[in-house]
């Protein structure tokens, strides 16, 4: 599964993530900016979407990395995709 973060001035609160995963149209996920960057700062976000920082890397500084947790009762793609693995992969390559 490929994933892609995407920012347009066009809409210039908000930041997209979007997953292929095997279908035609990606999976888009918006979140706000602020949401985001208060993400750094601790944990942040209620229901679907909530962030928080990481620990740090052994040697990296607390906060270098934002984990984002993606909750949907509704889906079923935890039984097709580790996104959890996916989502570290998309931002240790954005690094």
């Amino acid at each position: 599964m490929t994933g892609s973060l995407f920012y347009s001035c066009q809409d210039p609160c908000a930041v997209r993530l979007a997953f292929r995963a095997g279908l035609e149209e990606p999976v888009e996920w918006i979140f706000s900016r602020d949401l985001l960057s208060r993400g750094i700062q601790g944990r942040q976000g209620i229901g679907d979407v909530q962030v928080r920082p990481s620990p740090g890397p052994a040697g990296g500084e607390p906060g270098s990395v934002l984990n984002i947790e993606l909750i949907s009762p509704y889906g079923r793609e935890s039984g097709h995709i580790d996104i959890d693995a996916e989502l570290n992969d998309l931002l240790r390559q954005a690094s």
